[in-house]
């Protein structure tokens, strides 16, 4: 019953913000020219209509490159891109390195590359970047962008029964300092928790890192079956593939919508959810709190330009007064005295100060009609 309510809560909190985008599809191969390398992935992304090489939706998106286990082809992951890109992010499936030799340095770099490539502007049918990105993966997917972390830039990290790969993620774990989550399943038959997963959150020095234990959760239960089923075979775990995958779904969702999406109405639900779902166990290490920020009323403001600079315009949808501007820190800090505004009719000219850095804002905008919330991101 718990877990019911949870999943209640956390549909109730997404269907007050998020749009059912349909999704489309591309195969996408990009040259890196560093190591004279041609990189490809399959990309699912919020679109106007479902199907291949179709228009993207309207809207501002981040990108969360989710790298495949050994002998899996990035493809079978395809439940992800069904569970997350109607919420608005787009998923990058790298489908290098699928061979019975893989060489796992190599797919560490084709993850930071896949990603640093979407973060500059480097894939050409993507110019909708909202500024926020993750990497992660499943088996040696998951400790290959462990690696991939300390050499890309990334708002998060998602571990799903990650491996200790070769070279091994550990002895570079105290860089990787960006949120992150690891599930692992509690009889997991291929990478035991003890010996993979633990090891690696262990080495994170995250600025807030959570462990989610799956109760009877297996290595192979995270996707459809595939090639990964033969090597669990006898695992022992008494819960279904379906099960699994919901429960992986009910923590994942949440955790991208906080650090991707700035959608900090989820982070209390994830807290209260930790120690309530009588189907996981947890640990967690976290020093960020976003209690500071109130909930805004469905957002109907726009900001251009996005990026902006330390001057830039807000339009409502309808006529409204701007009585107050408040800027914080994804993280939950409120940025004193750091924003001033003037008002023409339905458009507001925004000032910061000069010593606001470069990254992602929460911006809470008060007016005479109710409380309204955008993101905010500030180039240099």
């Amino acid at each position: 019953m718990k877990q019911t309510l949870f999943a209640i809560s956390i549909f109730l909190g997404f269907s007050a913000f998020a749009q059912p985008f349909a999704i489309g599809h591309r195969t996408l191969s990009l040259l890196d020219a560093t190591r004279n390398r041609n990189v490809t992935a399959e990309v699912y992304y919020p679109a106007v209509s479902s199907g291949d090489n179709v228009e993207f939706a309207n809207g501002s998106f981040p990108v969360f490159t989710l790298a495949h286990g050994f002998l899996i082809p990035g493809n079978t992951y395809q439940n992800f891109a069904d569970a997350l890109v109607p919420e608005g992010f787009v998923i990058v499936l790298p489908t290098t390195e699928g061979g019975i030799l893989p060489n796992h340095d190599a797919f560490g770099k084709d993850i930071a590359f896949l990603n640093t490539a979407f973060r500059t502007g480097a894939v050409n049918f993507f110019t909708q970047w909202n500024g926020r990105s993750a990497i992660g993966g499943h088996s040696m997917g998951g400790g290959a962008s462990a690696l991939a972390a300390t050499q890309t830039d990334a708002d998060a990290y998602v571990g799903i029964a990650p491996a200790i790969t070769n070279p091994s993620p550990v002895p570079q774990g105290s860089q990787v300092q960006i949120p992150a989550i690891i599930f692992s399943g509690s009889a997991d038959g291929v990478t035991p928790p003890e010996t993979n997963h633990q090891p690696i959150y262990d080495s994170f020095n995250s600025t807030c890192k959570t462990f989610v234990s799956i109760t009877s959760g297996t290595h192979c239960f995270y996707i459809p079956s595939s090639l990964c089923d033969i090597g669990e075979v006898g695992a022992g775990g008494d819960i279904t593939r379906e099960i699994q995958q919901d429960i992986t779904f009910d923590f994942l969702k949440p955790f991208l919508h906080v650090f991707l999406l700035d959608d900090t109405a989820q982070w209390q639900a994830f807290q209260e959810a930790l120690p309530s779902d009588d189907r996981i166990t947890y640990q967690q290490n976290c020093n960020l709190s976003f209690t500071s920020i109130e909930s805004p009323t469905v957002s109907s403001v726009q900001v251009f330009p996005q990026p902006c600079s330390n001057e830039f315009r807000l339009r409502f949808s309808s006529p409204q007064k701007c009585q107050s501007l408040t800027l914080y820190s994804i993280d939950g800090r409120k940025m004193s005295h750091a924003i001033s505004f003037t008002q023409n009719a339905n458009e507001v000219i925004v000032s910061l100060q000069t010593d606001v850095a470069s990254g992602v804002f929460i911006l809470l905008v008060e007016t005479d009609q109710g409380l309204l919330q955008t993101r905010i991101l500030k180039a240099d």
